[in-house]
């Protein structure tokens, strides 16, 4: 597992759980080439018929999930679309830095 942060997001927000992420093994890196890196993407599968995509305004955190009005869309054996998300998550990672 990769994910791609928001350097300053992550520095501001004490409960940010991308140290604790990265403590168990999750391979995080940094975009702070943004004045905000506001993507929130999973992909899943991604290159197999069962590819899956995970994107919307849901900031997968508590007032996300029980106190505003957020959206997320759930697409499966989309390939297509999702390589198309893949292409754009490695323009990011290409510029993004390791945690710490």
């Amino acid at each position: 597992m990769k994910v791609i942060a928001d350097r300053e997001q992550t520095e501001k927000i004490p409960t940010s759980l991308i140290a604790r992420m990265a403590s168990q093994g999750v391979l995080v890196f940094m975009d702070s080439n943004h004045s905000s890196a506001h993507n929130k993407v999973m992909l899943i599968d991604a290159g197999s018929a069962q590819a899956t995509l995970i994107t919307g305004s849901f900031n997968f955190t508590h007032a996300a999930q029980h106190k505003n009005a957020e959206n997320v869309l759930v697409m499966r054996g989309n390939s297509a679309l999702v390589d198309l998300y893949l292409e754009n998550w490695r323009d990011h990672f290409s510029h993004a830095r390791p945690y710490r």
